[in-house]
């Protein structure tokens, strides 16, 4: 949740990014004949990290909105899986909107795969942390 809190629009673009990715790996696995048992295998992952992104988006929009509302800082387990399925109502009834709706979900699952796709950069490539210039002093930006 914190990536898709700290800069939406990013997080946005990196989740195009991992469905593209995600997309892509079903032909490039399809072009080898040990690969091709594992296309369904992939379809089934791209599947569970569609839902995944799709919960995570509805998980962080729950949060932002209760905050909004004035909560508190840190609202207990009770209240987010509240929160949560209150937004989970409410954003597939907008699913019924003919194309509105299926605008604003497809942009959640994109939030949700961006917050998940940041998470595991970071895992795997590590972040350099603050940039700073010749004199060691941080880069304002």
């Amino acid at each position: 949740r914190a990536p898709i809190a700290a800069s939406p629009g990013r997080t946005f673009l990196v989740g195009i990014i991992g469905l593209a990715m995600l997309f892509g790996l079903v032909p490039i696995t399809a072009l080898t004949i040990i690969g091709l048992p594992l296309v369904p295998i992939i379809i089934l992952a791209i599947i569970l990290a569609w839902s995944l992104g799709y919960l995570l988006g509805i998980y962080a929009v729950a949060i932002k909105t209760l905050d909004s509302f004035g909560s508190q800082a840190d609202p207990s387990n009770l209240v987010r899986l509240l929160a949560l399925a209150a937004a989970i109502v409410v954003i597939t009834a907008l699913n019924f909107i003919p194309f509105v709706g299926w605008v604003i979900n497809y942009t959640i699952v994109l939030l949700g795969l961006g917050g998940i796709t940041t998470v595991l950069f970071n895992r795997i490539l590590g972040n350099p942390g603050l940039a700073r210039d010749v004199d060691m002093k941080p880069i304002n930006k």
